[in-house]
């Protein structure tokens, strides 16, 4: 039993340092695209004109997720749609570019 509550006590430990880390060496804009990519990979719709995500989450809910603020989500939402990695439309998202998404997401901001 005691070695079952020190197993459970450790993955926690790991899982918040590893957001921990998340918080404090990447961008809102990169945590953003991670998010969204893995989205777009685990529960999508592939169509013709890309992957089709749906947001069960406000864009509130997204900045709290991601450690921010609701205007800054929009803003970054807005930047991606405008050089077309994506269109959004309310809660629902159409990744046009999933592998210039990844490439965005590697690089330094």
């Amino acid at each position: 039993m005691r070695r079952f509550i020190i197993a459970v006590v450790g993955s926690r430990l790991r899982h918040l340092v590893g957001i921990i880390e998340e918080l404090s060496f990447t961008t809102v804009s990169q945590r953003l695209i991670a998010l969204i990519v893995r989205l777009a990979q685990a529960s999508s719709t592939r169509t013709s004109d890309g992957v089709h995500v749906e947001l069960n989450k406000t864009q509130q809910d997204l900045a709290a997720e991601l450690g921010t603020v609701r205007e800054l989500v929009s803003r970054n939402l807005g930047r991606l749609q405008a050089e077309g990695y994506l269109d959004v439309d309310g809660r629902d998202i159409i990744v046009r570019d999933l592998a210039g998404l990844e490439r965005e997401q590697e690089s330094p901001q």
